[in-house]
């Protein structure tokens, strides 16, 4: 490509108390920041109105998978190549957006996905999903990830543009590493320390049965179509192997 631009992806619902930390943390970095606001209710929304940052307000709750979709378009219309995406939790640190850029720049066609340690204070559900999505991931793509439900990440969007994405919540996380894998687009992995508040004050959208049961069904539906597709993968995966 002949210009490399990167802007920050930040999707988001309801998550008022963190907000306007994580905008001003990652306005310190860059000036290119998309947040896509899911329908937020809690007055997410004027905050993220008084800050200089492009903003995009969806009608309603759609889930974070669509949040991130419309990032993607707007950051490809906006002519960046790349997006990192971070969630407006305050989980992430965005003093790791440099890092991932580096490591991009020197694999410019991959996703680097932000792997936390399993020593992070992981609340014991997400522990037990990452542990299963890790598991199942290898058996759609015959390659690992060493964490599949990070949110923190680089996409070369352009390369997310053919890619059929029916998810629309967390699942979508899962789903888009898969489809990738299928396309040929490697991943790469970036170790990130991630900081979890006390139980008393996470704000956490995530349901563990309820997600837990879309991550199931996700892999369910991805395990049967890379039956279809494995002669066309492993063709692909031979090449990415070879390059």
């Amino acid at each position: 490509m002949s210009e490399y631009k990167v802007c920050v992806i930040i999707p988001i619902y309801n998550n008022v108390q963190t907000i306007a930390q994580v905008i001003d943390q990652c306005l310190s970095h860059t000036k290119s920041i998309i947040v896509v606001d899911d329908g937020s209710t809690d007055g997410s929304t004027e905050i993220i109105l008084s800050k200089k940052v492009c903003h995009h307000k969806l009608s309603s709750n759609q889930g974070k998978g669509e949040a991130i979709k419309k990032g993607f378009e707007i950051a490809i219309k906006k002519g960046y190549n790349h997006a990192i995406t971070i969630d407006a939790d305050g989980q992430h640190y965005p003093d790791d957006i440099p890092r991932f850029i580096d490591l991009s720049r020197q694999h410019p066609n991959r996703i680097i996905v932000g792997t936390r340690s399993v020593k992070d204070n992981l609340m014991a559900g997400t522990k037990i999903g990452l542990f299963f999505s890790n598991l199942f991931f290898p058996v759609c793509t015959f390659q690992k990830c060493q964490d599949t439900q990070s949110g923190y990440r680089l996409y070369p969007i352009h390369a997310m543009e053919s890619l059929k994405l029916s998810s629309s919540r967390y699942d979508f996380e899962i789903e888009i590493l898969v489809k990738s894998c299928w396309e040929g687009i490697q991943i790469g992995h970036l170790p990130i320390v991630a900081h979890y508040s006390s139980p008393e004050e996470r704000i956490s959208h995530l349901k563990v049965g309820r997600d837990g049961l879309r991550g199931t069904i996700i892999y369910t539906k991805l395990i049967f179509m890379a039956l279809f597709k494995l002669p066309r993968y492993l063709l692909k995966y031979k090449g990415v192997k070879q390059s």
